[in-house]
């Protein structure tokens, strides 16, 4: 089989657009190959076949093709090759695209170890590899990692004339995480440099409408909704023309008819409110308070639907008309602000047919008002949080209203300092407490008590039980989606755009009678499985089980620990290890260091305060739920290491211990073996403190090798998958920025010696 001229045939379906055909063109290409025997053609159209069904959604032959090109290449000489890595790539890319987060993260961890073993660094295969876990982070939320794997894909594609194409791609990849990341600028940068890219190539594809799309967004954080609807219908037709209706297509679709509904009405409060400000309140500003101009922050935000963009024809009947803000310093206030609220008052009262609210509830929103002022309101008398602790007192709904409307001006920036600061959302610690929080009472109410109270006939129980559980299961989506939710009457309205399967259920639920005891438990059912995932999806669930009371607890322990500080984490976790190393049952008898506190605490603490709080927090939390099953993770990490040094007594209690997959192994080993080119780089240059360290002598050559390994391969082995996940990426981290970390450990190591260097620590030796 000529495998060129059935891909040429591939495009040429594409082109004309006849996707109804290229699942049958290729399934009977398919049959040829096989029937030729011819692997490379096999494995080539799998791969197609496994692509096509990603991008047209169809994830349950995802499933089916994705099986049959991993087991083909596992099976042939192939195996561990590119064509391995090449295929794992391409499965984890669907199973991203099907929302199984964690497969794709494995697949693609595998196909990077043997891209590693297999090819130079900078070869282009890993810019593929770098775009699509940039895909995967922005799935789980972590924008931040997906912009910087990104950023490493375009740094490769730069080093490679033809790929104009690939860095396209990642720069249209690169300027929807910038949306997200809400660095505008930044999206616009990057959404332009991709369409330049596209231009010559005359590309007409769904990565041209991910471009476009970013730039849509860059226009409507702009409030230019006629741009932004602009955009979105050359993404839409983008999109369709290459792949057809998709998921992709979908999500713009919906997006778009929103933003045209949006753009329709003319009549909105947020773009009459503009409107009047551009009208009459800059040429009064400019005219009378000219020195003051740059010290007034202008806007329309805080209570009311218009400036969440949710007023109708309902809504205009109490305050609803013309007006503006203006936000000043206290100094600024005493010095004009009676002049200013006063020239206010004298712009026209009517404008574009509608008349200027002054009523006293209405002028609280419009005039002029000290920047303290309009948060402490706008928070419910809340004073503005200080330290995360904060963070508790106040209520989304507040928060909500206090990062809402638009701001039109504001050179200063003091408004909007604060602002933005509120705009990032609570703590990590202070959200995952939130989140517990809402997560059992909406399980109680939604999972428990409804139910029950309805099989007594308890209706009014019921009743609140089933309301409670449709506000919580809402709450708990925007709490995940990391916005703040609005004010009860808003918060399904606002569920539309931000989490489109929950706002479908809970569509349903409103729909279904109280007394209707089946479906509204099978939907309350299916909205807790949704939220589930979700909690999954972000890192903040590992225990097994469904019931929602149950899993908040895990979310409310997690919450605690990172509202801890990262010294008080890392004593937890040391005086944990050492209660667990003190029943560590030697075979013969107790060690001398299991009495040595303060040796073990100083080489624990140096290892500890290089992590991140995300690893010690995962850390503690595996750690305390092996020790509530009975499991010594100390005295496994010993065992563990006897398989090198004692192999012959290692093999007696083998069985003991919790096997370990061989992908885990994989990724253990590419770790241990960074660690160790780290431990000869630091011998090589410190010999002296690489000898006495903590470290069991084997060879003249490398005294302390085949023991750092041997310790490291006992410790990673005890990790749960996802500490060994969150380990891995720290090591490739430090690896990629060229820190050290044996040098960074024994840095703390030295320190808590009482040394002030590594230098002087060295000369002492």
């Amino acid at each position: 089989m000529d495998i060129n001229q059935v891909l040429q045939e591939l495009d040429r379906l594409f082109e004309k657009g006849a996707l109804d055909q290229v699942e049958g063109y290729l399934s009977g290409q398919l049959e040829i190959a096989v029937k030729e025997n011819d692997f490379g053609s096999i494995l080539s159209i799998l791969n197609e076949l496994l692509g096509f069904a990603r991008e047209t959604s169809q994830y349950d032959k995802c499933e089916i093709y994705g099986s049959q090109a991993l087991k083909l290449v596992a099976n042939s000489p192939y195996k561990d090759g590119v064509y391995h890595a090449t295929t794992l790539l391409n499965v984890a890319n669907a199973m991203r695209a099907a929302g199984r987060l964690t497969e794709s993260m494995e697949h693609y961890q595998r196909a990077e170890a043997i891209y590693e073993s297999q090819l130079p660094r900078e070869d282009i295969a890993f810019s593929s590899l770098y775009n699509n876990e940039g895909l995967l982070y922005e799935e789980m939320g972590e924008y931040e990692k997906a912009a910087e794997v990104l950023r490493k894909a375009l740094h490769i594609l730069s080093q490679h004339p033809g790929s104009e194409y690939q860095q396209a791609v990642s720069n249209a990849n690169l300027a929807n995480t910038m949306v997200m990341l809400k660095r505008m600028e930044d999206a616009r940068t990057y959404a332009g440099k991709a369409l330049e890219l596209f231009a010559p190539l005359k590309v007409e594809d769904s990565h041209k409408g991910a471009a476009l799309a970013a730039l849509a967004e860059v226009e409507v954080f702009s409030g230019n909704i006629g741009k932004a609807v602009d955009y979105y219908q050359q993404a839409e037709n983008c999109i369709l023309h290459h792949i057809g209706k998709n998921a992709a297509y979908l999500r713009v679709h919906e997006r778009l008819e929103n933003l045209r509904t949006k753009d329709r009405g003319k009549d909105s409060g947020a773009k009459l409110c503009r409107a009047y400000y551009e009208t009459y309140g800059v040429p009064m500003l400019e005219k009378k308070f000219p020195e003051y101009v740059s010290r007034i922050a202008t806007g329309h935000a805080g209570e009311g639907s218009d400036c969440f963009g949710y007023d109708d024809a309902v809504s205009r009947d109490h305050d609803f008309g013309p007006g503006f803000s203006m936000w000043v310093t206290k100094d600024t206030y005493d010095e004009i602000g009676e002049a200013l609220q006063a020239a206010y008052l004298a712009l026209p009262d009517t404008f574009e047919g509608y008349q200027r609210v002054n009523s006293s509830h209405a002028m609280e929103r419009f005039g002029v008002c000290i920047i303290e002022d309009f948060y402490e309101r706008v928070l419910g008398g809340g004073h503005l949080p200080q330290k995360e602790e904060d963070y508790l007192l106040l209520e989304d709904c507040y928060l909500a209203c206090a990062v809402n409307g638009e701001v039109y001006r504001d050179d200063e920036g003091i408004f909007s300092n604060i602002r933005n600061r509120l705009k990032a959302g609570y703590p990590i610690g202070v959200k995952l407490l939130k989140t517990a929080q809402v997560t059992a009472r909406f399980g109680q109410n939604g999972q428990y008590n409804y139910e029950r109270a309805a099989k007594r006939g308890g209706w009014a129980a019921a009743l609140l039980s089933r309301a409670d559980a449709v506000k919580q299961g809402m709450q708990l989506a925007y709490l995940l989606a990391g916005v703040y939710a609005p004010h009860d009457k808003w918060m399904h309205r606002g569920l539309k755009e931000l989490n489109a399967k929950v706002y479908s259920v809970v569509e349903k639920l409103t729909e279904c009678g109280l007394k209707d005891v089946k479906e509204t438990v099978d939907l309350l059912e299916q909205l807790s499985m949704i939220l589930l995932d979700e909690l999954r999806k972000k890192g903040y669930v590992t225990m097994e089980g469904t019931f929602l009371p149950d899993v908040s607890t895990e979310i409310a322990r997690r919450g605690q620990f990172y509202m801890e500080s990262k010294e008080e984490l890392v004593d937890a976790i040391v005086n944990l290890e050492w209660k667990a190393f003190d029943k560590v049952k030697n075979a013969g008898g107790r060690a001398e260091c299991q009495d040595d506190w303060d040796t073990f605490q100083i080489m624990r603490k140096s290892q500890y305060l290089t992590w991140n709080m995300d690893m010690l927090v995962q850390y503690r939390l595996d750690f305390e739920a092996a020790d509530s099953v009975g499991r010594n993770l100390i005295s496994e990490k010993y065992a563990r290491m006897m398989e090198s040094t004692v192999p012959d007594e290692y093999k007696a209690i083998e069985k003991e211990l919790p096997v370990i997959p061989e992908a885990k192994k994989a990724i253990m080993e590419t770790i241990i073996s960074i660690q160790v080119q780290w431990m000869e780089e630091f011998a090589s240059e410190y010999p002296g403190l690489a000898k006495n360290a903590r470290i069991i002598h084997s060879s003249e050559d490398k005294p302390w090798d085949t023991s750092y390994e041997t310790y490291l391969r006992g410790e990673l082995g005890t990790y749960s998958d996802i500490m060994l996940t969150l380990y891995g990426r720290f090591v490739v981290e430090r690896s990629q920025k060229e820190e050290n970390l044996a040098k960074m450990i024994m840095i703390n190591t030295v320190k808590m010696y009482g040394y002030g260097s590594l230098e002087e620590a060295h000369k002492s030796q």
